[in-house]
């Protein structure tokens, strides 16, 4: 009777069902509930089959954030990025998401269109225990809040680290990386070099201090004509390559600091008749797959990314065993990789020589 009964109100209002009631409406325990719902082997088919009967008539959804609330263990870690244009990113998420799932976890990805907002909107997810952890592909949030939160949290950083910060993080030396390509790019005989950059973005302003590091190495002025900001996008690359070509006295070679950006640098030079590699040379970042198919084929920097995913997630996982387990940075290495837009292979000397 009040199972019937039970049905009969639930589909005349919409109310949100405890486990409590599903436990009375089926007859069994509010525990034979929780074991059915998780799996528990030590259940009876015949008790699990009931149970789970009911829950579809009722419609029963549990109540997840209440059970994590309890268990302390979302199962979830979260990858925040700052957006989905650099095709980089799907070799490091690979790296991950083998990694979280290979321990039972789930991931999750989101985007923060590098808007603090949106970012802390997300780590608020942390808070009410929604999530296990987060892996950050750069922060908008000061380093001493990254500190802070690190301090309550399982958190670490991918590709790039937070400057000042103190949480775990897994990248390159972007600033050698840089500094690499450019002076590979002076050495081949160039003394006009431009930058076309993020300057906001954290790998952004270390790149572009590799950058400037190699103009000083080599005596080379630092020219704010040659220095041209951009967002993570093709167009806009393109869009700075076109303020460099205007300008009386152009570049003979542009580093940029990505592979989609650089994608785009060479766009408006072959509208421009412009021979990326014989007019004007091309060094991008990343070597991501449009590195290979755009033409000329790009020179760029190479970093592992798969990699960086599985070590980013060991880190994390150390975290979440032990939150005062010391924060630790992995370097790993970078290749410079020589291709069509780029007329001359040069291996740069080492730096202070």
């Amino acid at each position: 009777m009040f199972y019937n009964s039970l049905v009969n109100d639930y589909r005349k209002v919409t109310f949100m069902l405890t486990i409590k009631e599903v436990a009375q409406a089926a007859n069994v325990s509010v525990a034979t509930v929780s074991r059915v719902l998780n799996h528990d082997k030590r259940v009876a088919l015949k008790t699990k089959e009931h149970v789970l009967k009911v829950v579809k008539e009722l419609d029963y959804t549990p109540n997840t954030l209440g059970r994590n609330l309890r268990v302390s263990a979302t199962k979830k870690i979260l990858v925040l990025l700052p957006s989905v244009l650099n095709q980089f990113f799907s070799s490091v998420m690979q790296g991950i998401e083998e990694s979280v799932q290979a321990r039972g976890y789930q991931v999750m990805m989101s985007t923060t269109r590098s808007d603090p907002q949106i970012e802390q909107s997300y780590i608020e997810f942390l808070y009410n225990k929604s999530i296990d952890g987060i892996i950050f592909f750069n922060s908008e949030q000061t380093p001493e809040a990254i500190d802070r939160l690190s301090k309550k949290y399982p958190i670490t950083f991918c590709i790039s680290s937070l400057e000042g910060a103190k949480a775990s993080a897994v990248t390159i030396d972007n600033v050698r990386a840089a500094y690499d390509a450019v002076s590979s790019l002076i050495q081949a005989g160039h003394r006009k070099i431009a930058l076309v950059y993020e300057p906001e973005a954290s790998h952004g302003k270390l790149r572009g201090q590799g950058y400037k590091r190699a103009l000083a190495q080599f005596g080379l002025p630092i020219r704010p004509e040659y220095l041209q900001p951009c967002d993570s996008s093709f167009d806009s690359g393109a869009e700075a390559c076109g303020r460099l070509m205007a300008l009386s006295d152009p570049p003979t070679a542009i580093f940029a600091i990505s592979d989609v950006i650089a994608a785009g640098v060479v766009q408006r030079l072959l509208r421009l008749q412009k021979i990326p590699g014989r007019d004007v040379d091309v060094f991008g970042f990343d070597n991501t797959d449009i590195s290979r198919m755009i033409t000329p084929t790009l020179s760029t920097i190479q970093q592992p990314g798969y990699l960086m995913g599985k070590l980013a997630t060991e880190l994390l996982f150390e975290k979440m065993e032990d939150l005062t387990a010391p924060s630790k940075t992995i370097f790993v290495p970078h290749e410079l990789i020589f291709r069509e837009t780029t007329r001359k292979a040069v291996k740069p000397e080492e730096e202070g020589t």
